[in-house]
């Protein structure tokens, strides 16, 4: 399971399903933006934030959407912290 980003508290019981996803998908975009500013390649945007290169490009672009991506990364934190 992919990690969560340090900002989004999965555990805080006042955000639903789709306030999280959203959260999620907005910081991921913004961490990805500021890592390509700041010079970094593609590669080492994709191993920090656990996405695929093609993705990070899309998303530099602004051709591609992180919520399908943000609902599975929510969705399986869920599920783990559902684990006993």
């Amino acid at each position: 399971i992919t990690p969560r980003l340090s900002s989004i508290n999965i555990n805080n019981q006042d955000l639903d399903f789709d306030s999280k996803v959203e959260a999620l998908a907005e910081e991921l975009k913004t961490r990805i933006l500021q890592l390509h500013q700041e010079g970094n390649s593609v590669r080492f945007i994709a191993d920090k934030v656990h996405m695929s290169r093609e993705s990070v490009r899309k998303v530099i672009k602004g051709e591609s959407s992180l919520k399908i991506l943000a609902m599975e990364r929510v969705r399986a934190q869920e599920i783990e912290q559902m684990k006993f």
